[in-house]
């Protein structure tokens, strides 16, 4: 009877244990990215470089290692660039960490900036340029690989550039 008893009770906390790790796995497929800032480098005829700063919170009761990202970057709905790289950093639990990721682009490689009347109203309207980020992360959790932690992120320049971020993560 008292084995039973034992059984009962390991099982019922595996069955704890179990739930949380899996209701943590979840918030980690909703980590939310707030753009917070854009600084232009360069903005011309043949370049475009700017770095765009990612707040990213982490709503998990895990530390999250982000080991590296697969990006595409979007100017007014036209794919410009790709990012990939393994970077290294550490998004804490229930906290803000910034990703710092630079865009450089040259505009003759790039089919949609090729178009003259299209980088031109980019070049002329910069603040109501629609910058895109679209794409996922890699990451390790405690030990336990985790790959396509999705980044979703839309807004218009100028909202990242007067207000200091883009809407917060509820």
């Amino acid at each position: 009877m008292k084995k039973g008893w034992i059984i009962a009770g390991v099982a019922g906390l595996l069955a704890v244990g179990t739930f949380f790790v899996v209701q943590q796995f979840r918030k980690l497929s909703d980590l939310c990215f707030v753009l917070s800032d854009i600084q232009f480098e360069k903005i011309n005829r043949e370049r475009i470089t700017f770095t765009v700063n990612l707040r990213v919170k982490n709503e998990s009761q895990f530390t999250v290692n982000i080991e590296g990202y697969n990006l595409k970057v979007y100017l007014n709905n036209a794919f410009v660039a790709t990012l990939k790289g393994k970077r290294q950093a550490t998004l804490k639990p229930n906290e803000f960490s910034v990703l710092s990721l630079v865009v450089d682009i040259a505009v003759k490689d790039v089919k949609a900036l090729a178009n003259w009347y299209f980088t031109s109203s980019i070049l002329l309207d910069i603040n109501n340029t629609v910058l895109a980020i679209h794409g996922d992360l890699s990451a390790n959790i405690n030990g336990v690989g985790v790959r396509n932690l999705p980044v979703d992120v839309k807004l218009k320049v100028k909202e990242a550039m007067g207000s200091g971020e883009s809407k917060p993560c509820l």
